[in-house]
């Protein structure tokens, strides 16, 4: 059984570094990733080691959740507990510490992505772990075609968080829970999306209680990222949620199940487009298995600031945590204006 102490104890890094030549500015786009992953946590301690202890120690698993996962915390945190509920010895990395490079490859700045990626790699080894598990679709894929995991036979092995949560099943005293009828809001036409799909069916059809609608996958990119809702343009991409969300509810769902992270945190901005009466209530998977397993459960946060959709109500409800978090509250307030950008 692991917990991840925080050997860092940094203070999150919420000042905004130059823009780039495009106009993405690095440092907000990280800054404000760090300080939602402190303020939207359940718990003081992080599930997440930001950098390395001076001697890692051995661990059966390392966990890369990437960076963008801390936007919505809980989820690490139900990770974590249920990991422990398996009594695994594991660590986990996470935040943009240990990032893939992707967000600096798409703007241009290619050696800065490689050579980001190659340091993760190096930190993902230095735990001399017998398996590696990722969380990101990602992440995934900038290994896959990075030159950095080449000689790393650790991340060439790697597996899906989910699917390695699918082979556990055996171990689990899984609970009824709900009744609930859910739709699980995939992506199809890649084998690796393709695979977690399966996993997470057979998760699911494990819980007493559980009723899988089908629905047909997306097929846009791997996950909800922003550069594939830029693709589609944003306002095709609220269309195309609100047709999902549609078609689930006119088929009897009574939630949509995220398994990424990035499509959990879109489903719940765009939701907040619709009527009370419109919207299927977003949860994921982990959150389901979690409470199966009788766990305890984490609140999600994320969720609870995009409902509230006003600024100074989220701040007013962070505001216990700033101090003891090392948060000012003005870097409090950059950080929920930039991500929830409230709607008229």
């Amino acid at each position: 059984m692991t917990k991840n102490p925080d050997p860092s104890h940094e203070a999150p890094d919420d000042t905004g570094a130059a823009p780039t030549e495009q106009g993405f500015n690095y440092g907000e786009y990280f800054g404000t990733m760090r300080v939602l992953g402190e303020i939207l946590r359940n718990e003081d301690r992080r599930p997440w080691l930001t950098s390395l202890p001076k001697t890692p120690e051995h661990h059966r698993y390392v966990i890369w959740l990437g960076c963008n996962v801390i936007r919505v915390p809980h989820l690490a945190e139900t990770l974590e507990d249920i990991l422990n509920y398996l009594q695994e010895d594991f660590v986990t990395l996470g935040g943009p510490s240990n990032c893939c490079g992707i967000q600096h490859e798409v703007y241009g700045d290619v050696p800065v992505a490689n050579n980001m990626i190659r340091n993760t790699v190096k930190k993902i080894e230095s735990f001399s772990s017998e398996r590696m598990l990722y969380w990101c679709p990602s992440c995934d894929n900038q290994l896959r075609v990075s030159p950095a995991h080449q000689d790393s036979e650790l991340t060439k092995a790697r597996s899906s968080v989910v699917h390695f949560l699918s082979e556990q099943l055996s171990r689990m005293q899984l609970e009824a829970v709900g009744p609930m009828k859910i739709a699980i809001h995939t992506h199809g036409g890649f084998a690796e999306q393709d695979n977690d799909c399966r996993a997470i069916a057979a998760i699911m059809s494990g819980i007493p209680g559980i009723e899988i609608i089908e629905m047909p996958p997306v097929t846009r990119e791997r996950h909800c990222t922003e550069a594939s809702i830029s693709k589609l343009g944003e306002a095709a991409y609220l269309d195309s949620l609100k047709d999902y969300n549609d078609e689930a509810r006119s088929l009897g769902a009574t939630h949509i199940l995220s398994i990424y992270h990035s499509c959990h945190r879109q489903m719940l901005l765009a939701g907040r487009n619709w009527s009370a009466e419109e919207r299927l209530p977003v949860t994921n998977y982990l959150t389901v298995l979690a409470q199966a397993l009788g766990l305890a459960p984490r609140e999600d946060k994320f969720a609870q600031c995009a409902d509230v959709n006003d600024v100074d109500r989220m701040l007013a409800d962070v505001d216990p945590d700033l101090k003891a978090r090392g948060i000012r509250p003005e870097a409090a307030r950059r950080a929920l204006t930039a991500q929830f950008k409230p709607k008229p």
